[in-house]
């Protein structure tokens, strides 16, 4: 029952990353339009943290389907 409980809550954070980088991207994309973010690197304050993101997901869901087994 644990590592149901476990496996559960892996899952539901997996869900919240991906929906976290997703929201970040769509951001990112918006504020290349605004006119008065353009004279910042929009990509350089939200790459990494994107990119972090997404490994963070990728790795809870190894870590969920190997649980799962």
């Amino acid at each position: 029952m644990v590592g149901n409980e476990i496996l559960n809550e892996l899952i539901e954070i997996t869900n919240s990353l991906d929906a976290t980088t997703e929201s970040l991207i769509g951001l990112q994309e918006n504020a290349k339009y605004e006119d008065a973010i353009k004279k910042i690197d929009i990509d350089l304050y939200l790459e990494l943290p994107i990119q972090e993101l997404s490994k963070l997901a990728n790795r809870l869901a190894q870590i969920s389907n190997e649980l799962s087994k």
